[in-house]
């Protein structure tokens, strides 16, 4: 994974960040930064993952028994 970085120095900041250095508090600057952690694929349109759920993600034994109880939990048939 690639973690881009985009600082906005100039961008309006107020002095009780913490993260900010003396000269960016006296210049009531540097409150503004962006972290992009997407992996590369995903910047040109192709995204080798896999999608997350309940079906992917756990093992099928497990997801009878939850099944199974489903409505022990509360839940609609």
């Amino acid at each position: 994974m690639v973690v881009r970085h985009y600082p906005f120095p100039d961008a309006p900041g107020i002095p009780m960040v913490p993260y900010l250095t003396e000269a960016d508090k006296n210049r009531g600057s540097g409150g503004k930064s962006i972290l992009s952690c997407l992996l590369p694929g995903q910047l040109d349109g192709t995204c080798t993952g896999s999608p997350a759920s309940f079906a992917t993600s756990y093992p099928a034994d497990l997801q009878h028994s939850v099944l199974q109880a489903w409505t022990d939990y509360g839940f609609p048939a």
